[in-house]
């Protein structure tokens, strides 16, 4: 993803967000097709590696938004906050494997 730089951290925390509804509309997809068990949710007490889109294949470009995000922190307004907080909460939640590796 070039030039993501060049973005200003509202974009990006916007752009990490449509992330978070699109795995949102995936895994309730899912559900809807009676998978069982559906990625984030334990199984026997091991989690399951998560296979939710797009964390699966961009992982990197939501890394590289909250990186962005992650520079103007001292700025963000208190929407943005509450967008990365929801971000922070359906990752550790949903897609843990994800948010381990951007820790």
């Amino acid at each position: 993803f070039k030039r993501q730089h060049e973005l200003k951290e509202k974009d990006t925390t916007n752009v990490a967000f449509a992330m978070l509804l699109l795995a949102a509309v995936e895994r309730q997809h899912l559900a809807s097709e009676g998978v069982t068990p559906l990625p984030g949710v334990p199984s026997d007490g091991v989690a399951v590696v998560p296979v939710l889109y797009p964390f699966d294949k961009h992982a990197g470009v939501a890394s590289s938004m909250l990186d962005v995000t992650n520079r103007s922190r001292r700025s963000l307004t208190y929407p943005a906050i509450f967008q990365l907080q929801t971000i922070e909460l359906f990752m550790k939640l949903i897609v843990p494997g994800v948010y381990t590796e951007m820790r």
